[in-house]
């Protein structure tokens, strides 16, 4: 419901450490530069602690844009954290 208010929603476990001197950047436009300096369109979904190849996902820090895409994936990670077995991690790497 809150990605609707926005165009930009992250999401930041409670253990998660922001350096205090980072914060004058925006979290937000340092994403979105990281991208364009790569030469690639904007991510829909952020998932920082994952990369190509690795088994587990954390999900301690996601970012979502106020896209078809991201909304999507919103609502397949919000029914399988109901699936017997899972919990919010496990649902994210399903």
């Amino acid at each position: 419901k809150h990605l609707a208010k926005t165009h930009f929603l992250v999401y930041i476990d409670v253990d998660v450490t922001i350096r205090p001197d980072s914060l004058q950047w925006g979290l937000v436009n340092l994403l979105m530069e990281d991208e364009l300096r790569m030469g690639r369109r904007p991510s829909d979904v952020y998932v920082r602690d994952a990369w190509p190849g690795i088994e587990c996902i954390n999900s301690g820090f996601i970012a979502f844009r106020n896209t078809r895409a991201a909304w999507h994936f919103l609502e397949l990670w919000r029914q399988k954290i109901w699936w017997a077995v899972s919990w919010d991690q496990s649902a994210l790497a399903e």
